[in-house]
């Protein structure tokens, strides 16, 4: 059985009238920008001074030829500067996860020595092998 639209209204159903609704900005809302907010025409989007050589965007701003070539080289140092400190950054991690992957390897070398035993249950030394010196036998001489 469909439902009546009553019930279906926002989360305040029909508890709030028009007037309600304006005092607290429901819906949406008209704004209207000022002289000031606009660019006259003629003017630089990135200097806000006259365009000496107008340079014209897809977008239709007007670019002063000067200002776009110094925002130009100056974003491009600043690329080229974050890059050098993302290249140190990403040398920086390497090294410590090499670091942190070498030690993780020398504990476990170490808990699995620690962990050997031999047939009889007695532990075996940690050190390397030595072999040991055979007895001469009784026809063999010294």
């Amino acid at each position: 059985m469909p439902q009546k639209k009553a019930k279906n209204q926002g989360s305040m159903g029909s508890a709030m009238r028009y007037m309600e609704r304006q005092k607290i900005g429901d819906g949406t809302q008209k704004v209207r920008y000022g002289v000031d907010s606009q660019l006259s025409f003629g003017y630089c989007a990135l200097t806000l001074a006259p365009v000496v050589e107008p340079m014209v965007s897809p977008s239709g701003h007007v670019y002063s030829r000067e200002a776009i070539y110094e925002y130009l080289l100056t974003k491009n140092k600043d690329l080229k500067r974050q890059q050098v400190l993302y290249e140190t950054q990403q040398a920086r991690l390497a090294a410590e996860a090499e670091e942190r992957a070498v030690a993780e390897g020398a504990a476990e070398l170490d808990a699995f020595i620690d962990g050997q035993t031999s047939v009889v249950g007695v532990a075996m030394p940690a050190g390397p092998a030595k072999k040991r010196k055979r007895a001469p036998a009784a026809d063999e001489p010294p």
